[in-house]
């Protein structure tokens, strides 16, 4: 979510497509109007039209949504897309990745072949980046904790370290019977009567 409405920034990038395998065009439309974390309504979101069941509008700009699990029939190209920032875990090493046929894919996990696709994490080694078709920004943890640790490692030099994560709810967590996914945050979202 955070990553959509930071590249929803009007004049800046094009969002082109999304693939929401379990969600309708509707759906979509609620979670980026009544997010309950980071509030469409303070963010460059700032309108949400469904337009058909595969097409949003955003900020004016239409959307394709794609409902594929399988990468290989997803039709990036067809629209216009360049880059695919790959969040289903699903996809985690270089060869499944060009199955997305694309020129550049970010994988929002750490991939399964360390030794093939390699990974940055923005403060920490991103400055290493060498136009590589296909990297890892590893996980969500990982980006937390490691620009943090950097700057304490250079002051202090850390020799160990534990730490704890308190994972948020994800969309892949099991379908509620009223259509709602356990991951969304129910008592905290802001539907409209």
């Amino acid at each position: 979510m955070v990553c959509l409405q930071m590249l929803a920034e009007p004049d800046v990038y094009s969002i082109r497509a999304i693939n929401a395998t379990s969600l309708k065009a509707d759906e979509v439309s609620d979670y980026l109007c009544y997010d309950s974390s980071h509030h469409y309504d303070r963010g460059p979101i700032k309108n949400v039209e469904v337009v058909s069941e595969h097409c949003v509008r955003i900020n004016g700009n239409e959307i394709q949504l794609f409902k594929d699990r399988d990468a290989s029939k997803l039709k990036w190209r067809e629209v216009g897309v360049e880059y695919v920032l790959e969040c289903t875990g699903a996809y985690l090493t270089t060869d499944k990745c060009f199955l997305h046929d694309v020129d550049y894919v970010i994988q929002s996990a750490p991939p399964k072949d360390p030794e093939i696709t390699p990974t940055f994490v923005y403060g920490v080694n991103h400055t290493e980046y060498q136009g590589q078709k296909i990297v890892s920004a590893s996980s969500c943890t990982t980006n937390c904790l490691a620009p943090m640790l950097k700057l304490v490692n250079e002051a202090f030099e850390v020799e160990n370290v534990f730490f704890t994560t308190i994972h948020a709810s994800t969309g892949s967590q099991v379908r509620r019977s009223d259509g709602w996914s356990e991951a969304t945050a129910k008592a905290l979202y802001r539907f409209p009567t």
